[in-house]
């Protein structure tokens, strides 16, 4: 299967794979509907690059160098932290409208 050899590539291989799902991860994150779109732009392009980069390695690369993105990991969690907060700060807003589910 392409380049996945956990034998004896077991890091690269983990990564390619890692990869992938970060870039999958990223763009279903982009598609929910309660953020600002300049953001669901920028993360589906983001997942989609990471995805299109992980296949390129696992499938279509025949050795040599690569770059290894530690963003990669990173960005997809502070995706995911973004929109729940910035899910979290539409209901409170849609709470405050409706002139309910204050603090008191």
């Amino acid at each position: 299967m392409g380049n996945l050899n956990f034998a004896h590539n077991a890091g690269f291989s983990w990564y390619c794979i890692l990869l992938m799902l970060s870039g999958i991860a990223m763009v279903v994150i982009g598609v929910l509907r309660n953020q600002p779109s300049a953001r669901r732009v920028l993360r589906i392009i983001l997942g989609i690059g990471y995805f299109c980069y992980g296949f390129y390695l696992t499938f279509l690369f025949t050795g040599g160098h690569y770059f290894l993105f530690l963003a990669a990991f990173i960005v997809p969690v502070l995706v995911i932290v973004d929109a729940v907060r910035t899910n979290a700060t539409r209901q409170r807003a849609r709470s405050a409208a409706r002139g309910g589910g204050g603090y008191y």
